[in-house]
């Protein structure tokens, strides 16, 4: 067993796991497809995913693009089908540089990202709380770049923890 095998992973709302591993700080990419197969080398490293799970999400994220532009940055959120995924997880990359990832809502349009969240969900209909919750947590002021700012992966996992267990309503600066 390797050290991060040896390493349990914090659990997320809904069931949801992510795991020190699958956070990378300071990646240096030069496209999507680079960023996408370090992340998804790390799940499947930890038999979160089944073979033909990099295959599935590049062509996904081809298909439909993940590029979300939110209040404070833009993010991507790539995923691929549940048949190849085998343990519900996410994994984090926070990029030195911003690559372009297209974006969901106008496929003409691309968007620099420097945070990436792969999200490896077994049913397609599943973990609806994490999804509300990670959804909410993405429309607060201050959750995408206090995970830009952080040097260490144990710190982008307790970012994560805590917005994604204490969000429940967007908090929008000088609003109460």
């Amino acid at each position: 067993m390797s050290e991060a095998e040896s390493i349990q992973p914090s659990q997320l709302p809904g069931g949801m796991q992510l795991h020190e591993d699958c956070i990378l700080i300071g990646v240096q990419a030069a496209n999507r497809v680079e960023v996408l197969r370090q992340l998804s080398a790390r799940l499947a490293r930890l038999g979160c995913t089944k073979a033909g799970f990099l295959e599935a999400l590049l062509a996904r994220e081809a298909a439909y693009p993940t590029g979300v532009p939110t209040r404070t940055m833009a993010v991507a959120i790539p995923h691929a089908d549940p048949e190849f995924v085998k343990k519900a997880s996410l994994a984090v990359a926070v990029l030195e540089e911003g690559v372009d990832f297209g974006q969901m809502d106008d496929h003409e349009r691309t968007l620099s990202v420097r945070l990436v969240f792969l999200i490896a969900l077994p049913e397609a209909h599943g973990h609806i709380e994490f999804l509300r919750r990670f959804a909410l947590a993405l429309q607060t002021d201050d959750f995408l770049p206090r995970l830009l700012t952080a040097r260490d992966s144990a710190t982008v996992r307790d970012i994560v923890i805590e917005q994604l267990t204490t969000v429940d309503e967007p908090t929008v600066s000088g609003q109460a």
